[in-house]
């Protein structure tokens, strides 16, 4: 491999206007990674604030539109240090056409600013 280097760079010096752009466009994707790479992280590995240390979500393990009995309310306010507890309801909404279904989820307006 190493006999053939100094062809690969001759034939790199060939144009170097194609060298200089293959060599901007590269180290602009690295870079674009690089911070892209760094987003995600402060989004998803940062420490979560003492407020949404507190939540606990639970739903039936089937899927968000089946529903959980709604006695499973009062079990999860007995619960030792639960404070709250609020039913929220998935359906499918449509918007003009039914190829446009996106989620919406139904909740109780009194208790969803106490959360």
């Amino acid at each position: 491999m190493f006999r053939y280097l100094p062809l690969i760079f001759k034939n790199a010096l060939r144009s170097r206007r194609r060298s200089i752009l293959t060599i901007c466009s590269v180290a602009a994707s690295l870079c674009l990674l690089g911070v892209l790479m760094a987003i995600y992280h402060a989004f998803y590995f940062g420490q979560a604030t003492p407020a949404q240390a507190l939540r606990l979500i639970t739903r039936n393990r089937i899927s968000l539109a089946t529903v959980m009995p709604i006695s499973y309310r009062q079990k999860i306010l007995q619960v030792p240090g639960v404070r709250e507890a609020m039913v929220l309801q998935w359906f499918g909404g449509v918007y003009k056409d039914p190829k446009n279904v996106f989620a919406r989820f139904a909740v109780e307006p009194a208790r969803f600013f106490t959360l």
